[in-house]
């Protein structure tokens, strides 16, 4: 399979100033936007369904748990995400490999429709098999690679209590997976369903179970829309304005009203960019710059640095003040 493909990314940054006349003593609002124009890399995810194919599963159950799994494949959206790849494990008295990581839907919907439903439900197999398939794909994405890898259990009653799951389960979360959970049938085995997986809100009773599709649209957003890592902004005011340090926004780590400078650091900026904004007050009539210097500078996820900057915008300050009332 090839890898997701690694570009550089791309910024637009852009000034607006109103109003660009005033009176002396009138404020003015400038607003600054930095937008990615393209993804750094796209982050690999590898999600292993883990699913009940033990006796539990015969009539109507089953055939819910595997459309419940056909469902979420299909909310993955395979076709339009290259880097994202699913296997399916089934589990009775030993486990079943129905299909390795694949990024071709109809193959993998063809895997879930092959689930069974015999014998007794060995979980704690099944968990140990989708470690043994994540495990070797991790070689084909070297860093600068982030590979989210989950394992989703749809499962009622573990055979057997919960201890061997849950050791492991302890053993996937330690090597980084997240786990989520879907208690199959209002008869599961709630308490141990809960404990496996990585979080409570990770964990899904069966009459909430299409919270999962929403649980994997959120991943899938925050994969896919964070371009830049880090991101920061240097503005220097001209000596004709004054900055109202409580209009900045968002919060900068530097708002001197004294000298008029401005810095921002941000992280994690998503695709449609990032805004920041302030009011200064004019103290001196004439044409100026707005500022003196703006600077902009930012790592993506390729651990690249890029720098950007801002046209010049200036305003005219009339040379009489402005009735600002008492």
């Amino acid at each position: 399979m090839p890898r997701p493909s690694a570009i550089a990314a791309l910024t637009i940054a852009k000034r607006t100033v109103e109003p660009t006349t005033m009176l002396l003593g009138e404020t003015v609002d400038v607003t600054m936007t930095v937008t990615a124009l393209c993804a750094s890399i796209s982050s690999p995810l590898h999600v292993v369904l883990v699913i009940d194919g033990s006796a539990a599963m015969v009539g109507d159950l089953g055939r819910d748990v595997r459309d419940a799994a056909a469902e979420l494949v299909d909310r993955l959206d395979l076709r339009d995400n290259p880097s994202t790849r699913v296997a399916i494990v089934s589990f009775d008295d030993r486990t079943r490999v129905q299909c390795l990581l694949s990024n071709d839907a109809v193959r993998v919907t063809r895997c879930i429709d092959r689930v069974a439903a015999s014998g007794a439900a060995r979980l704690e197999l099944g968990l140990a098999e989708a470690s043994r398939i994540l495990r070797p794909a991790r070689s084909e994405f070297p860093p600068p690679y982030v590979i989210r890898e989950h394992v989703v259990v749809y499962a009622a009653r573990p055979a057997g209590g919960c201890v061997r799951s849950l050791r492991e389960a302890e053993r996937l979360k330690a090597d980084g997976l997240q786990i989520e959970t879907v208690c199959a049938g209002e008869d599961c085995d709630a308490p141990c369903l809960r404990s496996l997986a990585t979080s409570l809100r990770r964990h899904f009773a069966w009459r909430d179970r299409a919270e999962l599709l929403d649980v994997f649209s959120t991943i899938r957003k925050q994969f896919t829309s964070i371009l830049l890592d880090r991101l920061s902004i240097s503005d220097q005011l001209s000596d004709a304005l004054v900055l109202l340090t409580d209009t900045v926004q968002p919060e900068a780590w530097q708002a001197d009203a004294a000298t008029g400078r401005l810095g921002w650091t941000l992280s994690n900026i998503p695709r449609d960019g990032v805004t920041v904004t302030y009011r200064a007050r004019s103290v001196r009539p004439g044409h100026h710059p707005v500022s003196l210097g703006t600077t902009g500078r930012f790592t993506d996820s390729l651990g690249q640095v890029g720098t950007f900057g801002y046209e010049p915008s200036d305003i005219l300050v009339l040379g009489f003040a402005a009735n600002v009332g008492p």
